[in-house]
């Protein structure tokens, strides 16, 4: 979705609520009609917000080696498949 002729988007409080309610907290990252990120979090806890904290440290890594390891014309993830999965605990440095 690309909101980006729609000047003044406010993202949804329903459906940051909604997303509440069915997950343990959650981080998300924007880019809004202003090309500026914004982020939205609410976590339970303060264990769970280290701990997601830690998994986006790890994730970034990931990611930003997968792109360097990437030729340029590569890089494009307009499909979706580009983006490295995450790793689970097990799998941590």
């Amino acid at each position: 979705m690309n909101n980006k002729g729609s000047k003044g988007f406010k993202f949804p409080t329903s459906l940051l609520n909604q997303i509440n309610e069915c997950s343990g907290g959650f981080m998300l990252f924007i880019i809004n009609d202003k090309n500026e990120f914004e982020v939205f979090q609410c976590v339970d806890s303060p264990v769970s917000h280290l701990g997601m904290i830690n998994f986006i440290e790890i994730f970034s890594t990931n990611m930003q080696e997968a792109l360097r390891n990437k030729p340029i014309g590569g890089i494009n993830n307009s499909q979706g498949g580009d983006t490295p999965p995450p790793i689970s605990p097990d799998e941590e440095e």
